[in-house]
């Protein structure tokens, strides 16, 4: 029975010397049960200097005591981790950087191998594929966006992004607020609820 992982990882930045200071993944069952794993992680402090501020004002102002939530050690949040996402396909944008940061996690605070499934399901890719057949099938050749494309406009092409009102659906750039992100584009996707 396939298990979906919609998972994503905030962290200190984006080379092999980063770490991740949250997790969040919604698991879903194949009987279309969730539940969700929420962690904030310790990490090296020194490598949210080089955030740029943006991102660090926004660690700052949710990690830990500044939001209530508690803070695993690196070799306790690995091990939770790698129970969540035992046997799971994990879903998302952009999975293969999560998933490496993941396995740096595991192997280097816990000696633990990736628990999931090797095959990663790419949200971005799956979506210029959907919108590609959808040309075709319209008889208009080309690319159905331009190169570099941008996560928000593909998602934006098969769900909506904002409410009746015109604010976010989604609190972006947060791991649990890009996990439901992710959830609700492969629903939209998979469901045949894409326009």
């Amino acid at each position: 029975m396939t298990t979906f992982a919609f998972v994503d990882t905030e962290t200190t930045g984006l080379t092999v010397e980063d770490e991740i200071w949250e997790f969040a993944a919604i698991i879903r069952r194949a009987d279309g049960t969730e539940s969700t794993v929420h962690l904030h992680i310790d990490h090296g402090w020194g490598l949210v200097d080089d955030l740029p501020e943006k991102f660090r004002a926004d660690h700052d102002a949710r990690f830990g005591s500044a939001s209530g939530m508690h803070v695993y050690t690196r070799s306790g949040a690995a091990s939770i981790i790698h129970a969540a996402l035992y046997g799971a396909h994990i879903v998302g944008v952009n999975p293969a950087f999560d998933a490496g940061m993941l396995e740096r996690l595991l192997n280097n605070w816990h000696g633990l191998a990736p628990s999931w499934h090797y095959h990663l399901i790419d949200l971005e890719a799956l979506t210029i594929g959907y919108l590609l057949a959808r040309k075709q099938e319209a008889g208009s050749p080309g690319l159905p966006v331009d190169v570099p494309w941008r996560s928000n406009d593909l998602a934006a092409q098969v769900m909506p992004m904002v409410d009746p009102d015109g604010e976010p659906m989604y609190h972006r750039h947060t791991a649990l607020g890009d996990a439901q992100w992710s959830r609700d584009w492969w629903d939209a996707l998979t469901n045949r609820g894409a326009r």
